[in-house]
This record gives structure tokens, sequence and C-alpha cells, in this order.
């Protein structure tokens, strides 16, 4: 929150790789003694700017990415949280990838 309120921009900034910094609390979940708190992250980039769900990186809209994701026993309630958050929005839900997958498709094949 500090950070954002010094560099609200930002938020919108992508890396050279594509990434935005939503992109990294999500692909970084698994490595956090506290997954929860990625998920608090996610929340407050998408309170804090509600265009950032339209965010892509590799063409993948956020939510395909979020269910792109690979979770396991110590992670899988805050990826759920992530996906569950953002799947609220029915244009992210039906609109497929670059490989004609739904997100649900994708979360499906890889957990």
């Amino acid at each position: 929150k500090y950070l954002y309120k010094l560099y609200p921009d930002a938020i919108n900034h992508e890396t050279t790789i594509g990434a935005y910094p939503i992109h990294n609390a999500i692909a970084n979940l698994t490595h956090r003694d506290n997954p929860i708190a990625a998920v608090d992250i996610v929340k407050f980039m998408l309170d804090c700017n509600p265009s950032v769900k339209l965010q892509k990186m590799e063409r993948k809209s956020l939510l395909a990415y979020a269910c792109n994701r690979v979770y396991n026993g110590s992670n899988i309630h805050a990826g759920t949280e992530m996906i569950a958050r953002q799947a609220k929005d029915h244009r992210l839900m039906t609109t497929p990838d670059s490989d004609g997958q739904l997100p649900l498709h994708t979360a499906l094949q890889n957990n």
C-alpha cells in the first residue's frame, strides 16, 4: 500500500517480459510462507484500479493466467480465492485464450 501511494502508476507498468505487478503477485504465491498474503495483494491491486483485471501476459487474460498456475495443498485455497475474485467478471470467464481454451478448461487441466 505504501508503494502504491508513492507510485500509483506503477500498477500499470509492464516489464520487458510482459508481466505486470499483479502477475508477479500471482506467480509468487507458491513461494510465500503465507499464500493468503498474495491473495490480499491481488485483491488490493484489483480494488485500486479496476482496469488491472484487463492486463494480459502472453496473450492470456489475468484470469487465464491465474488458472494456468499449478496449486498444491499448501496454496490451493489461496489460488482458488484469486480465481474466484476474478471469475465474477462474466467476460473474463467466457473469453478463450490463444489456444481456444476457457479459463475453466485451463484450471481443470492443471489442477
